[in-house]
């Protein structure tokens, strides 16, 4: 069973609503925050499924290893280090979509860790504010703000979250070996994490190992 694309579905579909019911709408936000939570667990889903795969039907990596990569702290670090154990590479740091991918690691963090005032939270929300995923109500900083910057979000940062997960799952099987044994879940992974037209309502067909 591969619950990454479910939950990258979860992703898009909240990222769809969010557009939708637009900034106006009081349901917005939540929808919002759903896609950034989902589009982070869907990459964690997917390394845990590969890693599944590499220790029960490949062979590249043994439980024991995996089981120090993951225990790694910090979130983009353990995707780092996980990816290195299964793979022997990475991610290129301050590239794309690594580099997004760490912004949404903070952003993900500070929602479910109720963390909104953090220094290196405030400093992601600069950037996201330039790429115009938040507005601040005022010209206030954002450690002034009345009420926490996760009222302040708009459609644009569901979407970006859905693309940093589509992009960085595609940057993944680019990493990964390209022999027979490999195929197979290349193919599936990018079929899974490929990008659709958010007014797309259609049934997600996900693909699965078999």
């Amino acid at each position: 069973m591969n619950l990454s694309v479910f939950l990258v579905g979860i992703a898009h579909r909240a990222a769809s609503l969010a557009r939708r019911y637009g900034e106006r709408d009081p349901r917005c936000a939540e929808t919002i925050w759903t896609a950034v939570v989902f589009a982070w667990l869907a990459i964690e889903a997917l390394l845990n499924e590969q890693a599944y795969a590499e220790i029960h039907f490949i062979g590249g990596v043994s439980k024991r290893e995996y089981d120090k990569a993951e225990s790694t702290a910090g979130s983009v670090e353990r995707v780092q280090t996980i990816l290195a154990s299964l793979y022997g590479k990475k991610l290129k740091a301050g590239t794309q979509p690594a580099q997004d991918l760490k912004l949404l690691s903070t952003v993900r963090n500070s929602l479910v860790h109720y963390n909104f005032r953090d220094p290196r939270v405030l400093r992601v929300l600069d950037e996201l504010e330039r790429r115009g995923y938040v507005r601040r109500a005022g010209r206030e900083p954002w450690a002034s703000q009345p009420i926490t910057w996760a009222m302040y979000v708009t459609p644009a940062l569901a979407e970006w979250a859905l693309s940093t997960a589509c992009a960085t799952a595609d940057a993944i099987t680019a990493l990964m070996p390209t022999d027979g044994a490999h195929k197979a879940d290349v193919e599936m992974i990018r079929a899974n994490f490929a990008k659709r037209p958010l007014d797309d309502g259609g049934t997600i067909v996900a693909r699965a190992r078999t």
